[in-house]
C-alpha cells in the first residue's frame, strides 16, 4: 500500500519549508513546546527529517517545557482564581499565534513562487 510520502518529500515547496526550518529549528523547537503546542508534532517529524542532533533537540525542548511551567504556573499563582478565564485567554493568544504563523509561512511560500516565476520568464 501506497502512502504517498514520497511526492511530497520530494516536492519544491516541501524543500522550501525544509529550507525554512533548518534556518529557525531552535526556535521552532523552543515555541512548539510552550507557545504553539499544537505544532509540536509536526515540528517533531521535521526536526527528524532535518536530522537535528538529539543533544540539540531535547536542549531546547527542556527549555520550552521550563518555559511553559514557569510561565503558566506564575499565571496561576498570581491570578488565582482567576484560572479559568486566564486559560481561555491563552487558548486564543495561542491560535492566534498559530494562525500568524501559517500566513507567514505562506506569504513566504507566495512571495518565493512569485519570485520563481518572474526569473523564469526574464
Amino acid at each position: 500500500m501506497k502512502i504517498g510520502l514520497k511526492k511530497l518529500l520530494l516536492s519544491t515547496r516541501f524543500h522550501t519549508i525544509e529550507k525554512l526550518f533548518s534556518k529557525h529549528s531552535n526556535s521552532s523547537i523552543l515555541l512548539s513546546r510552550f507557545l504553539a503546542t499544537s505544532l509540536g508534532p509536526v515540528v517533531n517529524i521535521l526536526a527528524g527529517l532535518e536530522k537535528v542532533s538529539l543533544k540539540r533537540f531535547f536542549f531546547f525542548d527542556l527549555i520550552g517545557e521550563i518555559l511553559y511551567v514557569i510561565i503558566f504556573s506564575g499565571l496561576g499563582y498570581i491570578f488565582g482564581d482567576q484560572w479559568e478565564a486566564i486559560s481561555s485567554i491563552s487558548q486564543d493568544v495561542t491560535a492566534i499565534v498559530v494562525l500568524f504563523i501559517i500566513l507567514i509561512v505562506l506569504f513566504i511560500l507566495i512571495w518565493q513562487v512569485k519570485n520563481n516565476k518572474k526569473q523564469a520568464y526574464t
